[in-house]
């Protein structure tokens, strides 16, 4: 069985410093995912990187504020305040992360219209990885929304992968959120 670490949204704006941080989000958990990281022999990163006038910018839809609630493509979306903008301070890892040599990085969120299902992006660059690599397993953590979390796991078996995540490792925007994803997906978690 060929295993894949991967880390996701290790960024600055997720920080306690940052634009959109999470809870729990200290130098010390980086430490930690370093740590977890070498066990592997592949390694890979995914960062989010969004234009200015992406859709899930609150900023970008008339009389809307952050953590809003609309609908896009017939789907509920949460609006985020600006964060990891291409090219800013908030969308950089912090620098341990930076220093670390990961197999495979790449970047989701490109584009205005970008649709996301967790770590999987519409261009395939995880797919491809995969499938040069012969990965059957990821094991995933890092930083997001308990629903990147669980559209990875069901994404990652449509194309059967077995994909685990290292909750000790892992922290969401919504707590609430994440309990309901230990109780739902228990099976997945490590």
């Amino acid at each position: 069985m060929q295993k894949l670490f991967l880390l996701l949204n290790p960024q600055n704006d997720h920080m306690e410093w940052g634009m959109l941080p999470i809870e729990g989000m200290q130098g010390d958990l980086v430490q930690k995912w370093l740590e977890a990281a070498i066990k592997y022999p592949l390694t890979a990163v995914c960062f989010s990187s969004y234009p200015a006038d992406h859709q899930r910018f609150a900023a970008n839809h008339l009389w809307r504020k952050p953590f809003d609630t609309i609908e896009i493509k017939e789907k509920k979306q949460i609006l985020w305040p600006f964060y990891a903008i291409e090219g800013s301070f908030g969308a950089e890892p912090p620098s341990q992360i930076e220093k670390f040599p990961f197999s495979f990085s790449y970047s989701r969120g490109k584009y205005a219209e970008d649709e996301q299902r967790g770590v999987f992006d519409h261009l395939g660059q995880l797919q491809d990885y995969l499938k040069q690599s012969k990965i059957d397993q990821i094991i995933l953590c890092g930083l997001s929304t308990g629903r990147d979390f669980t559209d990875s796991l069901q994404v990652a078996s449509t194309l059967g992968i077995d994909c685990q995540i290292l909750t000790s490792l892992s922290r969401t925007l919504d707590q609430e959120e994440w309990k309901i994803l230990k109780k739902d997906y228990l099976k997945a978690l490590i």
